[in-house]
């Protein structure tokens, strides 16, 4: 069902019979067919089916008080009001039964136990009594209580309760004995049972409590196993609920409680949140009369309002799963007081006030079937829609409703025939499409002698089981021929038990018992075999495709078994594998349908949203693979789906409501293995365009793909967007895959896609290179990495040499040359070359000797004579390109054999071999060395050399020298221009001549060090001394040095070292000399602070150690200086020394006697640099944070305290060091103007650009002042750059646009008027050009050169009574309003604004063509500066290198308008 929808009514019985007041109905237990009906006045039972059909009247002496089936529909209990009577009629035998309860009393209360058929009642008095139906006993209880009884329930595990209005409720066993009394606050109504968990782990599944209504507002809640809960929990609630009108026990522990007032509350019972409100539903309608749960479905009907019925979800209140307005046949509303489901959730029966009752159809019934085309599902309780399938899109197209004549046990759809199973009968119906034969009246009828349990079909035959015997029919058949009917088990096995059957297009499949299966052949009508699970355990179902070749097997304990006919597993003695991962209940299996993907099925289980998948697949030699593929949740939301059909990767499903739902296909989604996390359903691969994400769900989606064994499907998906630069990954995985799986088709089309050629040949050669199954096989599995395969179906195949290339490829050396010996290989000598090398790694150097002397006398002779021939060519073509390489690691270094590509044929095969029998004499030379026998190895090694195989030569010297055979090794390194190599040599040999003779050549540290040691331990010192120099090791070479009283040398180590220790050793000479000066000098470099402040102090050195620490620390003290400070400042102070004194207390952090000494400091400007002494003062009151200190400061620097003010510079400098950026800008802006005017125009600049980059940092605004001034500095930085070039209309529009304001650039007046009058004549801007001259003559005509003044006279003379017009500027767009700007004005006469000047070329920037410094961010036109780009290599502003990454194009021009940057 559906959220809101309309119920649909199936029939309204009405009230003709009786008084107009509300029937009494009772719905039959279990199946639900029948409804039994009681009407007001009149003493008759009326008994109707699921059709509204009247089925049975039972009379009856008085009125009917209470109707109550057993928990099978067995019996109906009558309760009437004739005292000591009670009514009992039996469904299955239409028998009546009046039953003397032997208590003379009026029954008031009776309920059926929960299991069997146990009836409990109670009486007016008080009294009870049990009757066990099937025994026909009766146990009167007397005095169990004293007054009427009003309510009874049974609990699962046989705990009897009863309610009476002396309000009490007693527990009692099935037998009537009481356990427990307890004593209420108000009358008990609506007895239920429930549990209560006392943790979340705890697994609770009989009742363990009881709860009631008592008093209309409280709920009463007790659990009664528990000895210590002596009295029951009230649970009140809040006043505008209304009254408690019924509750209900649902899921795991929880309560749902309906209050008159129209509100739901699901409330949980879990000791640990006991009675809190979990959900509060609040309903429109103002009243609520009756509620009901159908515990089977969870969901609650509500009798509201005057005529409405609503049903919601007792798991989820809030959800309305429907809703409508009761009316009759004719369409009155009537008022409803009460309603009733069927335990199957299927019918819903409302009583109105007037007597009359409508069944309403809330769910269908999930029947249905599939085959190749056509869908068949119930719609209701009796018609079956038959549906065209329709694969791709769109939802299936109904072709026919046929009707049936009663609503059908089964329905099972075949090729052609509809099969509506109703008892014992079978009734067909044609669905052929071709012939149109669609009718209500089936075409056959199938007649059994018993209830029909489970019903298979396919075009030929049906087979129907009826409780453990399965009948097998033609369908054609008239039952004369032999082959038209047959009883199965066969009569020689008549102990074989049917649990299970399917049935395929040629074979019919019984199961039993035993876990066997048994296959009959239909056209040949003869059993063919039998198969038998592991388990051995009775089968529950069997699932089979339509070809019948592939079969699932389920037991009764839920165990999956996967059987294929067809493709037997060779390596398992059993024919059945089992299933992994098989979930803990199945309802079904569905094959794949269509005919590529037949290897895939699901798994599913009812009323269980999350499904499984699974694929059937034989790899080449392996046998079978069954694989589990994932779980998905198709159609996650509503767990009633029931699939039927399941082809190309869609689901069909049956909903409740009658419909047929499609799912996505799941090959198209996300496979997940881990069974607590949902499956995410994703879009389908035509989507996927862009993201990383996107490119990460493709791959999940292919390796989804790649499981289900679908790898065209797979190719295809990756060839979507494959031109994008991840997609590699996509097309890696899937080479791989169908590689692995023998898809060499596919393989080769994802290597071809990743461009490895090689890869592809390989495989195409394998493709072509067919004829011989063995080989291929071998092909593949060498690729897969199964190596011993590969061997095994290359000797199969007789390939003898590519089974040795195998072993000697994975340098199993003992194999290969067992098999070379055995197969008397020409390889033979290769492979003990190689073998060789492999002992030589590992240092057994006999067997290795052996083993290159075997592989030289293996090889052939004739090869030597034609290698002879091309030595020399071939050596020093390989050898002579590594020549001047310095090959550390010894020959074999790596473990692994290395070998020379192998050519075909002719002179390339000459080369191979001649390289081949050069390796064989180096390792031979080797060896040699390595067991002494030097004499045979100099020969070779000298014979090698001389083709000028110098990385040899080295190897052998490094062998010679790691034997200590000095000499040798010397020899060969000079010959291998190993110089330092051969001088160490020489050390160990004591030819220290020698040794340095090459060092002074070629320097080595640690050469040197080595001599320095040698000579030390000879005793030659300062020799030693001095090679400890050259080696850097500054420790020996001072202790040597002072050892020989030679300080000057050792202090000159020491400031070259950067060790602490070797200053204090040169330190501590010092001391004992006298030397103080550089005793402290070196006390301090090496940390010994105490110590250099105590012999300041004794010898009145404070003021050089205090100088010698800042300068040399650069204000980076380290901690041990902090100590005794506090007594050198003191000393200063008292020496008015105030600046040092300052200094010291700025580190201590004593701010307010620094800033009163450095003031004192920068009063007294005698005894330290001025610059010096304000920066420290401004340090320590930044450092201070002090806002009175600051108010001092700035007074100071102002002149107000001693009425002289200071340089601007340190104003500013103060306010940037204490970001107060806004009045940094001011002064910024005034030093900014100073450097101008002094003719420091980068000075100005910087300034100025700083402080704008403190204000954008800071979100501080700009002044217009700040904005003009950045512009003109910025001006005359353009001109500098652009004035000696080709171009000059840019210089000339800038002098232009600045020739208003010429008077700030006071140094530079007369050569930028110069200038412009220049650029201006050149750029047609003779107006211009003649105001400039006209500036110059009168104003700067002193200052011109002579060779300049009468050009300029000139000009002004000429021009003076012309007219001119300047050449108009271009313009572009303004960023803020889009109306045209001259290029070369900063400010729009539009809109008004302050517009960006673009920093290369001194244009205003426009929208589209705007670029940014990534170093100040300071914007230009992008165009503008790719032109000037060979000139302007570096920003103009920061200096940031353009020609690498440090500039970009925009697209967003706002960020860099000045209505961002808010201008003050």
């Amino acid at each position: 069902m559906t959220s809101n929808a309309q119920l649909k009514k199936v029939v309204t019985i009405k009230n003709d019979k009786g008084h107009s007041a509300p029937a009494m109905c009772a719905w039959q237990k279990c199946s639900g067919n029948y409804l039994a009906l009681r009407f007001e006045g009149v003493h008759v039972i009326f008994i109707y089916d699921r059709q509204g059909k009247l089925f049975k009247k039972i009379p009856i002496a008085t009125n009917c008080t209470a109707l109550e089936w057993d928990a099978d529909g067995d019996v109906l209990a009558i309760m009437i009001e004739t005292p000591g009577t009670l009514v009992l009629w039996e469904a299955h035998s239409s028998k009546m039964l009046e039953l003397d309860t032997s208590l003379r009393e009026v029954s008031t209360a009776i309920s059926w136990s929960c299991v069997g058929k146990t009836l409990a009642l109670g009486t007016m008095k008080g009294n009870i009594m049990v009757y066990d139906h099937r025994t026909m006993r009766k146990i009167p209880v007397l005095g169990t209580h004293s007054k009427k009884i009003v309510c009874a329930k049974w609990s699962r595990d046989a705990v009897l309760a009863f309610g009476t209005i002396e309000e009490q409720i007693s527990l009692n066993t099935k037998t009537g004995e009481t356990l427990r009394h307890l004593q209420l606050r108000g009358n008990p109504s609506d007895l239920q049972f429930g549990f209560i968990k006392e943790d979340q782990t705890s697994s609770v599944t009989t009742d363990n409590a009881i709860s009631c209504i008592v008093g209309d507002r409280t709920l009463y809640l007790l659990k009664y196993d528990d000895p210590a809960a002596t009295s029951p929990m009230e649970l009140g609630f809040q006043a505008r609920y209304g009254n408690i009108l019924s509750h209900f026990w649902h899921g795991d522990g929880y309560i749902v409680v309906i209050f008159v007032g129209g509100f739901i509350v699901l409330l949980s019972s879990h000791y640990k949140e006991i009675g809190t409100e979990l959900v509060l539903c609040e309903m429109k309608e103002d009243i609520v009369r009756h509620a009901v749960l159908n515990v089977q479905r969870g969901w609650i009907s509500i009798c509201c309002g005057a005529s409405t019925l609503q049903i919601h979800e007792a798991a989820e209140p809030k959800r309305t799963l429907g809703i409508t307005e009761v009316s009759d046949d004719e369409g009155r509303v009537r008022q409803i007081v009460r309603s009733q489901w069927t335990d199957d959730g299927q019918l819903l029966s409302v009583n109105s006030a007037v007597g009359d009752v409508v069944i309403y159809l809330t769910s269908v019934p999930m029947m249905g079937g599939a085959n190749f085309s056509q869908l068949a599902a119930m719609s209701s309780l009796t018609d079956c829609s038959l549906y065209s399938f329709i694969s791709t899109t769109g939802q299936p197209a109904k072709e026919f409703e046929f009707a049936f004549e009663a609503q059908p046990n089964l329905v099972v759809l075949g090729q052609i025939h509809l099969a509506a199973i109703i008892h014992s009968s079978a009734y067909l119906y044609n669905t052929r499409k071709d012939i149109n034969l669609f009718s209500n009246t089936p075409s056959h009828k199938k007649e059994f002698n018993s209830n029909i349990t489970e019903f298979v079909i396919n075009q030929t035959y049906c087979a129907a089981r009826c409780g453990s015997v399965a009948h097998l029919h033609r369908i054609e058949g008239n039952g004369t021929e032999k082959t038209d009917v047959k009883t199965f088990p066969e009569p020689n096995a008549r102990g074989f038990k049917i649990t299970a059957m399917a049935m395929a297009k040629e074979v019919f499949l019984y199961g039993g018992e035993t876990g066997q299966v048994k296959m009959f052949h239909l056209d040949q009508f003869t059993e063919i075999m039998m198969i038998e699970i592991a388990t051995q355990a009775p089968l529950k179902g069997i699932y089979t495709d339509a070809s019948g070749g592939q079969t699932v097997l389920v037991d009764k304990h839920n165990s999956g078994f996967y059987f294929d006919i067809l493709r037997p597993n060779d390596n398992d003695s059993s024919l059945c594998k089992t299933l992994p991962n098989f979930p803990p209940r199945v309802d079904g299996v569905h094959f794949d349908m269509d005919v590529n993907c037949r290897h895939i099925f699901l798994v599913f289980s009812n009323n269980v949203t999350k499904f499984q998948l699974y694929s059937g697949w034989k790899d080449a030699g392996k046998g079978n693979d069954i694989e589990f593929v994932g779980y998905f949740e198709p159609f996650k939301h509503n767990p009633e789906y029931r699939p039927i059909c399941f082809k190309r990767g869609v689901v069909c499903a049956l909903t409740g409501t009658g419909r047929i739902e499609r799912s996505k296909s799941l090959y198209q989604q996300q496979f997940q293995l881990d069974e607590t996390i949902s499956l995410a359903t994703i879009a389908s691969s035509s989507s996927m365009v862009g993201s990383s994400s996107d490119q990460a769900q493709k791959l999940n989606i292919i390796k989804g793909l790649v499981n289900l064994r679908l790898f065209t499907e797979a190719y295809e998906l990756c060839c979507v967007n494959s031109e994008r630069s991840d997609s590699s990954t996509n097309w890696e995985y899937l080479a791989e895959a169908a590689l692995e799986f023998g898809q060499l088709e596919v393989a080769s089309k994802a290597q071809l896609k990743l461009g490895n050629i090689g890869m592809v040949i390989s495989i195409r050669r394998m493709m072509d290179e067919a004829e011989d199954l063995n080989a291929l096989q071998g092909e593949v599995a060498m690729m897969k990495g199964d190596f011993d395969l590969a061997e095994a179906k290359y000797l199969e195949a007789g390939l003898r040499d590519k089974a040795l290339e195998l072993r000697r490829d994975l340098q199993e050396w003992d194999k290969a040359m067992e098999m070379a010996e055995k197969f008397n290989s020409p390889l033979i000598s290769e492979i003990a070359r190689e073998y060789a090398a492999v002992f030589e790694y590992n240092q057994d150097y006999s067997s290795a000797l052996a083993l290159y002397q075997k592989a030289k006398q293996k090889f052939v002779g004739g090869r030597i004579m034609n290698m002879k021939q091309a030595m020399n060519q071939v050596v020093t073509n390989s050898m002579a390109p590594i020549a001047g390489q310095d090959n550390e690691e010894p020959r074999g270094g790596s473990g692994d054999a290395k070998r020379s590509p192998i050519p075909s044929t002719g002179n390339n095969q000459t080369e191979r071999d001649t390289k081949i029998l050069l390796d064989i004499d180096k390792g031979l030379a080797r060896m040699y060395i390595r067991n002494g026998m030097d004499s045979d190895a100099v020969e070779l090694i000298t014979s090698i050399s001389s083709k000028k195989d110098v990385s040899f030569v080295k190897e052998c010297a490094r062998i010679f020298e790691a034997e200590k055979k000095y000499e040798k090794a010397a020899k060969l390194y000079l010959e291998s221009s190993e110089e330092t190599r051969a001088a160490t040599c020489y050390i160990k040999l004591k030819q220290f001549p020698k040794a340095e003779e090459i060092l002074k050549r070629k320097p080595a540290p640690e050469i040197w060090r080595q001599m320095a040691k040698a000579k030390e331990a000879e005793g030659n010192i300062i020799e030693a001394a001095r090679a400890y120099s050259f080696a850097y090791d500054f420790e020996n070479g001072i202790r040597l040095y002072l050892t020989l009283g030679i300080p000057e040398e050792a202090a000159t180590l020491a400031r070259m070292s950067d060790d602490p220790q070797d200053a204090v050793k040169v330190a501590l000479y010092y001391l004992e000399k006298g030397d103080l000066d550089e005793a402290l000098m070196y006390l301090v470099r090496s940390e010994c602070y105490h110590d250099a402040l105590a012999n300041a102090f004794k010898y009145g050195k404070t003021e050089y150690y205090v100088d010698f620490v800042f300068n040399h620390f650069k204000g980076e003290y380290p901690e041990g200086f902090s100590p005794g400070l506090a007594q050198v400042a003191a000393d200063f102070e008292s020496k008015k020394d105030h600046f040092r004194a300052g200094k010291c207390y700025q580190y201590l952090k004593q701010y307010g006697k620094s800033f009163n000494c450095l003031q004192r400091a920068a009063h007294n400007r005698v005894q330290a640099n001025e610059e010096e002494v304000m920066v420290a003062l401004i340090h320590t009151v930044v450092y201070a944070d002090d806002d009175d200190m600051s108010r001092q400061l700035v007074e100071f620097l102002l002149g107000e305290t001693d009425g002289a003010p200071k340089d601007p510079f340190y104003l500013h400098y103060y306010y940037v060091m204490a970001e107060k950026f806004s009045e940094a800008s001011k002064t910024a802006l005034i030093v900014s103007r100073s450097y101008q005017d002094s003719g420091s125009f980068l000075e100005a600049r910087n300034s100025v650009f700083d402080s704008m980059c403190w204000l954008k940092n800071s979100s501080g605004k700009y002044s217009k002042d700040t904005i003009d001034q950045f512009n003109q500095t910025q001006s005359y930085m353009i001109l500098r750059v652009l004035l000696n070039q080709k171009e000059k209309n840019i210089p000339a529009r800038i002098i232009t646009r600045i020739f208003d304001n010429i008077s700030r650039f006071k140094k530079a007046c007369p050569g930028l008027l110069l200038a412009g009058v220049n650029a201006c004549q050149q750029a047609n801007l003779k107006q211009s050009a003649r105001q400039m001259a006209f500036t110059l003559i009168k104003d700067y005509k002193t200052q011109l050169d002579d060779k300049f003044r009468p050009a300029i006279e000139q000009l002004v003379r000429k021009t003076a009574k012309v007219d001119f017009v300047d050449e108009p500027d271009t313009v572009s767009p303004c960023p803020y309003c889009n109306q045209g700007v001259e290029d070369f004005s900063l400010n729009c006469k539009f809109c008004k604004c302050f517009i960006p000047m673009c920093i290369v070329t001194g244009q205003h920037i426009i929208k589209s063509d705007i670029g940014t410094c990534l170093g100040c961010n300071f914007p230009f036109r992008f165009s503008e500066m790719k032109k000037f780009q060979s000139l302007v290599k570096e920003c103009p502003v920061c200096g940031a290198n353009w020609e690498g990454n440090s500039m970009k194009k925009l697209n967003d021009i706002r960020p860099y308008l000045y209505d961002n940057i808010v201008v003050e």
